[in-house]
């Protein structure tokens, strides 16, 4: 495999956690950082939130190279947003890809897809507030009849921007139909950035052809990742050797969630169950008896007691 920089920022393998939105934990993201992640980006930060809190969630040494991400309109709370999470990222990526309601209303995440005039008033703030590598991650375009990523990539090109992550579905489609990696290859092409592909990977046989043919320069995994976290082990294992290796049986996965819950108790600030369960609930997705060990575990608030029940089941 070859080294791939973003900036200054050396990623030694071409393999990403995407910026998965109540997904990435630390304990999540050291975990796949532990498996084989090259480059682990944080969820999605709303400037207006890091500006209240005045500071970002706990962030560890062993997670570098750490891209964390941020969105938002308006110039001078990005300003103070790049400024507080300066300090923790190795590397700064805008998010220009988020379909959310929400984030829409703001007139952030995709909207500037649909308004790239007005990309510059939010680049540029982040840019002049840090020295760290600035990336963005976008989508194809709006929707199907606009189809602008390879435009929205040469500005952003322009404006300095190191890295853009595209993600192969228009702001309409979200997270339905299938990620169209020809665009994405087209911005290969058409410009000297550095790519990250992104959409529908969940094989190592997908990253690998769309590394070696030249595609983008780092695959990124998102929803494949959820639960399965060895995904990244087995991508970089056949990147490296040119061979597959065997999926975790599901009893090895419930070894691996024990050995996630073991390490959010150490590592985490605050005990959030909810999220706990969300993890446990990804994790046991393919398991036969999931059912049965979300119940049992259902009103229980100790991780010892639900470690127990999955060990047991």
């Amino acid at each position: 495999m070859s080294l791939t920089k973003i900036g200054n920022v050396k990623i030694e393998t071409p393999l990403a956690l995407a910026p998965l939105l109540g997904v990435n934990c630390t304990t999540f993201r050291l975990l796949c950082k532990k498996k084989g992640a090259g480059l682990i980006y944080s969820g999605m930060f709303d400037s207006d939130e890091i500006i209240r809190k005045n500071k970002c969630e706990k962030f560890l040494a062993e997670e570098s190279p750490l891209a964390i991400q941020i969105v938002g309109n308006n110039k001078e709370k990005l300003e103070q947003a790049t400024q507080i999470v300066d300090e923790y990222a190795n590397i700064i990526d805008i998010n220009l890809s988020c379909p959310m309601k929400e984030i829409l209303a703001k007139k952030s995440g995709a909207f500037f897809l649909k308004h790239p005039e007005q990309l510059k008033k939010i680049i540029k703030p982040v840019m002049n507030n840090t020295n760290k590598p600035i990336t963005a991650k976008i989508r194809t375009g709006w929707d199907s009849q606009n189809i602008n990523c390879v435009e929205v990539c040469k500005q952003l090109e322009d404006y300095g921007i190191s890295a853009v992550a595209i993600h192969g579905r228009t702001t309409k489609q979200r997270y339905s139909g299938k990620a169209d990696w020809e665009i994405i290859k087209q911005v290969k092409e058409k410009t000297n950035l550095t790519i990250i592909g992104n959409g529908d990977i969940t094989k190592p046989g997908q990253a690998k052809y769309y590394l070696e043919r030249n595609y983008c320069d780092i695959v990124m995994i998102g929803r494949g990742a959820m639960g399965n976290p060895d995904i990244f082990r087995r991508c970089k294992h056949l990147l490296e050797t040119g061979t597959n290796t065997l999926e975790l049986t599901e009893q090895e996965k419930k070894l691996e969630l024990i050995d996630f819950l073991k390490l959010y108790e150490q590592t985490e600030d605050k005990m959030r169950i909810g999220e706990i369960k969300d993890h446990i609930n990804w994790f046991l997705k393919s398991n036969r008896n999931k059912i049965n060990i979300l119940n049992k575990i259902k009103n229980m608030i100790e991780i010892e007691q639900i470690i127990d029940v999955i060990a047991n089941n």
